[in-house]
């Protein structure tokens, strides 16, 4: 892989060709390169070092958190304790033409003979060069589509961004076995806001030359307003065993003008052939509930969603989850 760093980068229109096969040659079938060896060639200057992941790019779309367009007001969901959602991608005329960024490789995946995926995270660079961590700033999700062939690797598409995922320029990113023959990415990410926490998962498809930008699922997995009201964790500590004891000198009284949540999701994507898995979320955790009747007792929570792949899209086809509203 060395002797690929050491080959000339010729700029060709929109692609980048690399004079020689040793990449080629090294990339077997069941082999996939390095993702920061294919970086390189989509970004020439590009340096596993602090100054050197510091990029110019062109997005395709925008984010008010990234242009600065963003409310400086905080959101009701945010007065309320509640972690504000991810706002959608802005049109393009709303950004600058270029965007300084820190650019991270993710990993890299084969899309079909001789055609791969590389999979980086973009970050909102600040003047320093460092990730700008606002508590709504997302990380934008790029693709970069390369060929191979006995005269080198060619980069022929640029996708930037596929995506904007994650809060404070974080997010978890992984591929994703859809079925034996289908790939994907997920990215999960959460956030609390004054005590109330949550937790969301994106999937996304990858297709015969590019990724889907449009996620295939968007789905809640975490809910905890544990730390958020006084009365929560006495409230829940019956049922979840790591509440008990946190505050000396006892708990706030039970108060029923709201519920007390601490919920969990823990998901997987089921063994398929071609057609991409059904997914099982388990939901476990405690709810105590308020209302007219007062407050509830502790329930216990375990419970299971299962979602089928139709028309591009995870839906659900039985159970149910526990969160209120767990669809993006």
């Amino acid at each position: 892989m060395k002797a690929l760093k050491k080959q000339v980068a010729l700029a060709v229109g929109a692609t980048l060709l690399i004079a020689g096969p040793a990449l080629a040659q090294e990339a077997g079938e069941f082999e996939l390169p390095a993702a920061s060896d294919l970086l390189v060639l989509a970004f020439p200057k590009w340096l596993d070092e602090t100054a050197g992941r510091v990029q110019t790019v062109k997005l395709s779309s925008g984010h008010p958190e990234w242009s600065g367009a963003a409310a400086e007001v905080l959101p009701a969901s945010a007065r309320k304790g509640k972690p504000r959602l991810v706002k959608r991608a802005a049109p393009a005329k709303a950004m600058p033409r270029t965007q300084s960024v820190i650019v991270e490789p993710a990993f890299v995946s084969r899309l079909g003979e001789k055609r791969y995926v590389l999979i980086a995270r973009l970050s909102k660079a600040t003047a320093d060069g460092m990730p700008e961590s606002s508590h709504g700033m997302p990380v934008a999700l790029a693709a970069y589509t390369f060929e191979t062939s006995k005269n080198g690797w060619k980069l022929v598409q640029r996708q930037e961004p596929l995506a904007y995922v994650g809060y404070e320029s974080q997010a978890d990113i992984q591929p994703l076995q859809l079925s034996a023959q289908r790939m994907g990415l997920s990215a999960s990410y959460g956030s609390c806001w004054q005590g109330h926490c949550n937790e969301w998962l994106s999937l996304y498809e990858f297709g015969k030359d590019k990724v889907n930008p449009a996620p295939i699922l968007e789905l809640q997995l975490n809910e905890s307003n544990a730390y958020s009201l006084p009365d929560c964790l006495g409230r829940l500590q019956e049922v979840v065993r790591e509440f008990r004891g946190r505050i000396d000198g006892g708990y706030d009284e039970p108060d029923a003008s709201h519920d007390c949540v601490a919920l969990r999701g823990d998901w997987s994507v089921s063994t398929s052939a071609q057609q991409p898995g059904d997914i099982t979320v388990r939901y476990t955790g405690a709810v105590s509930e308020g209302g007219k009747h007062g407050v509830q007792p502790a329930a216990e929570v375990d419970q299971l969603l299962r979602l089928q792949y139709r028309n591009g899209k995870y839906l659900p086809v039985a159970g149910r989850s526990p969160i209120a509203k767990p669809w993006r």
